[in-house]
């Protein structure tokens, strides 16, 4: 919806839906993109199987923010490039105040292992 093309009308699942659906199927891994930080906080610690890009999740201090209240194996580095700025994404993970292991985590880990399962 953020980005569609103008031929399109594509509407994103609204979060109480996706709430639904991830209460109902608890085992089912799901990974959702374009979520908002304000989507995600309210989801990810009711549903440990939700998965969530950070291409969308925007504050300040985005990923310690995040962290405070949602399992760092809950998130998953992405840019929405090329319709976002792709240094922007980088930089929200690189310059995020948190360990090593939680960036790398984010960065890749999370998604091996989804991708994995």
């Amino acid at each position: 919806e953020r980005h569609e093309y103008h031929a399109m009308s594509l509407k994103p699942v609204p979060p109480a839906e996706l709430g639904a659906f991830l209460a109902a199927h608890p085992r089912l891994p799901v990974l959702a993109s374009g979520l908002l930080r304000a989507e995600i906080l309210p989801l990810a610690p009711k549903h440990a199987n939700l998965r969530a890009d950070l291409s969308f999740a925007e504050w300040h201090d985005t990923i310690p923010h995040l962290l405070a209240k949602v399992s760092v194996r809950q998130l998953a580095f992405a840019s929405h490039t090329p319709f976002l700025v792709t240094g922007a994404a980088t930089d929200k993970l690189t310059r995020a105040e948190t360990t090593a292991a939680r960036r790398a985590l984010i960065a890749s880990g999370n998604l091996e292992a989804f991708l994995s399962a």
